[in-house]
């Protein structure tokens, strides 16, 4: 099966992320745990849109076939945060300044954090 996923800006109950199971409903989660995950980068008119001023919207997201879903998994000490916020002028996923494509292992928390190893 594949999964896609992404931070939910307009989470309900807390439930902070989002997933969908091989491009089927939307789902929400709490806590995403993830392997061997790509990055759909963002980009069209909605992202161009929210640089711009505009309001968010779903143009960037995660692609797995190995993931967990609302089972917590200890962060580990030598994680790294994964940033991605276009209303500060972000263009891409990145970690400590560093665009990323490929993360071996995803950590997804309750507080919309994402960390990666």
């Amino acid at each position: 099966m594949k999964y896609s996923f992404h931070r939910n800006l307009n989470a309900t109950k807390g439930r902070k992320w989002s997933f969908k199971v091989n491009s089927g409903k939307t789902s929400q989660a709490l806590f995403i745990h993830a392997k061997n995950v790509s990055i759909k980068q963002p980009s069209g008119k909605k992202f161009e849109q929210c640089l711009a001023g505009g309001k968010r919207s779903v143009f960037a997201w995660f692609k797995t076939e190995e993931i967990s879903i609302d089972c917590p998994v200890a962060i580990p000490a030598h994680a790294k945060r994964v940033n991605f916020n276009p209303k500060e002028g972000a263009c891409f996923f990145s970690i400590a300044g560093e665009k990323v494509d490929f993360l071996k292992e995803v950590f997804c928390d309750e507080k919309g954090k994402c960390w990666a190893v």
